[in-house]
């Protein structure tokens, strides 16, 4: 049971990954004029949020590795998200949603810094966060 969570969790992450890099490309970058800043940032986390699911997070250096790309990929998740809200032709309510879904993001970070007990729902909290981040991409997406 634990392999199969481990592959699905794998699976996911690459998938998502993947899709959000060519929506983001094809689609998030041309309709709203993001530029190339936004397009490396993008290409950045997607490499982190790869790396992520390939590093096993098993001990030794392995483990180290994985948990700096995983941070890495939290903070630029969290900084794609800022920038969105800033966006000229993203809605009033796509932002309202947008900031919603941010503050859980700064939740999660604060939760897991601060209060040492929550970090026994690690995995839960990850998911979430990365839960939260795309729905904000959603929000983006088609409340217009």
């Amino acid at each position: 049971a634990a392999q199969l969570e481990l592959v699905l969790t794998r699976f996911s992450l690459i998938v998502s990954g993947i899709l959000f890099y060519l929506f983001t490309i094809l689609w998030l970058l041309p309709t709203y004029n993001l530029g190339a800043w936004f397009g490396v940032l993008t290409a950045l986390a997607v490499v982190c949020e790869l790396a992520t699911a390939l590093i096993s997070d098993n001990g030794g250096h392995r483990s180290r590795l994985h948990g700096i790309v995983a941070w890495t990929m939290a903070v630029l998740m969290m900084f794609i998200a800022i920038a969105l809200i800033f966006v000229p032709g993203v809605s009033i309510v796509a932002k309202f949603f947008e900031s919603i879904l941010l503050s859980y993001l700064v939740l999660d970070w604060f939760l897991f810094l601060f209060i040492k007990s929550s970090r026994k729902l690690f995995l839960i909290f990850q998911s979430t966060y990365i839960l939260c981040f795309y729905l904000s991409i959603l929000a983006v997406t088609y409340i217009r």
